[in-house]
């Protein structure tokens, strides 16, 4: 049932939502909160004079049973009790006689006597009780309190003190009223101070509301609020996302130009050569010559293209339950450095490769490292080092610095390297890489650039 209300009140506007909120509080107050209080103030009214009668009963007894023997009770008659708002009176069970303290009219006295005191003491001797205290109303709906006690002297001897409530109900009605009058006023106070931190909600808001309307529809629009809180956040978070988006957008217009690019060229050599040799036409010499040039630009095309689609298979594995075999990365590179190092008989490849463990596919640890390595041995100069050990992979060349600002992009797609090269290579490693929990990081240290495969430290792990 709360689920439902929380999930109607959602459809709501924020103003309408809290205009509900001080309306069902309003509601609250009048069915629960004033009947509360009405009860709350005749309780506390009751426990007052209660209190006093028992203060003032006290006090007599005190006084007069340590002076006067229990005989004499009966003519008291000293004790001048018209000013007192508290009567008193001696009750006598086993002679059925009482002693008015207070000037009370005899009538009056046995009225309530018979009718209110007794049926109460009744009650107190059945349940052997000492003292009570006891409320009734009167036919005139006057409301009278009163507290009987055992004397201490004499068991049959019970002192009767009682009080009429002299507050009016018009009286507790007001003091009711005010109380409630407080209570609308502050929650009036607080809506109106809702209102206006709702007011500053809902104007950023509706820019960031416009803000994204214009992304979406490729408009420009200045988002500027200055704010700390967390719609400050999020104002500062989509104005990050739009950057990224720009970036992104920026990356695919690239990507899309240079595979188209990369495609060109050897499209275009295939076709003039086929061409020419349809017409015995043989651009390079002869026609073996021809057709080797004619096979290495589809070899070349070929590869772009696995490139490509290699590189969407990562991206959608990425977004499922990628296998977490363990693999032995150590063999899979001194398997590769095997067949480089024959390719290049200048540079000389150092190893220490330990059986170093990773989580994954072997078909794609093998493409990240042969990616790494291939780059390696494009830009080395003598040596190539692989060191495989304690988790880490790492695989540094001798060749030149790499500068700041590729350092930051050369894990994008077609980012060109020192020598003009570009292409999908480190992009792959990255998205294998990252794909299987892992960092990566390219660093110029002393007399060559080192790349840095690293685990994580704490391991993700799938349910």
């Amino acid at each position: 049932m709360l689920k439902k209300i929380t999930k109607d009140t959602k459809k709501f506007s924020l103003t309408n939502q809290l205009l509900l909120i001080l309306l069902a509080i309003a509601a609250c107050i009048f069915i629960i909160v004033v009947p509360f209080i009405e009860t709350n103030v005749q309780s506390i009214v009751d426990k007052q004079l209660f209190t006093s009668i028992i203060d003032q009963q006290s006090l007599l007894i005190a006084s007069s049973e340590g002076e006067i023997d229990s005989d004499e009770y009966f003519n008291m008659a000293a004790f001048d009790g018209d000013n007192l708002k508290v009567r008193h009176f001696i009750y006598n069970v086993r002679k059925n006689v009482a002693s008015d303290l207070s000037y009370f009219s005899r009538e009056t006295l046995q009225s309530l006597q018979l009718y209110i005191f007794n049926p109460c003491l009744a009650e107190m001797l059945a349940n052997d009780m000492t003292s009570g205290k006891f409320s009734q109303t009167l036919p005139n709906d006057e409301k009278i309190y009163f507290v009987i006690t055992q004397s201490n002297l004499n068991k049959d001897v019970y002192w009767i003190s009682f009080a009429y409530n002299d507050i009016s109900s018009d009286l507790l009605g007001n003091i009711r009223n005010e109380l409630v009058n407080v209570l609308y006023g502050v929650i009036i106070f607080i809506a109106f101070v809702l209102v206006l931190w709702i007011y500053t909600m809902i104007k950023p808001l509706h820019q960031i509301q416009n803000y994204i309307r214009a992304i979406k529809q490729g408009e420009k629009f200045n988002l500027n609020f200055s704010r700390k809180d967390e719609i400050g956040e999020v104002g500062e978070a989509l104005k990050e996302m739009e950057a990224e988006l720009d970036r992104q957008n920026k990356l695919q217009s690239d990507l899309i130009h240079n595979i188209s690019h990369d495609l060109k060229t050897p499209i275009a050599i295939i076709r003039s050569y086929s061409e020419c040799m349809k017409d015995d036409v043989y651009p390079y010499g002869d026609k073996n010559s021809s057709l080797d040039i004619v096979i290495e630009n589809a070899d070349r095309l070929e590869k772009k293209v696995k490139d490509f689609l290699y590189l969407n298979r990562l991206d959608y594995l990425e977004e499922k339950d990628v296998c977490l075999e363990e693999i032995n990365v150590g063999e899979i590179a001194s398997k590769l450095v095997n067949e480089l190092r024959p390719l290049n008989e200048k540079i000389e490849f150092i190893t220490d490769i330990s059986d170093v463990v990773f989580v994954g596919e072997q078909e794609h640890w093998h493409s990240a490292l042969m990616n790494i390595l291939d780059n390696a041995l494009r830009y080395a100069n003598k040596v190539i080092k692989v060191t495989l050990k304690d988790d880490m992979i790492q695989i540094f060349n001798d060749g030149s610095y790499i500068d700041e600002d590729l350092k930051v992009e050369i894990f994008e797609p077609y980012t060109k390297g020192p020598k003009g090269n570009y292409g999908l290579g480190m992009s792959i490693v990255y998205k294998i890489v990252t794909m299987y929990h892992c960092d990566i990081s390219v660093d110029n240290v002393e007399q060559g650039v080192v790349f840095t495969i690293k685990k994580k430290v704490s391991k993700p792990h799938r349910e």
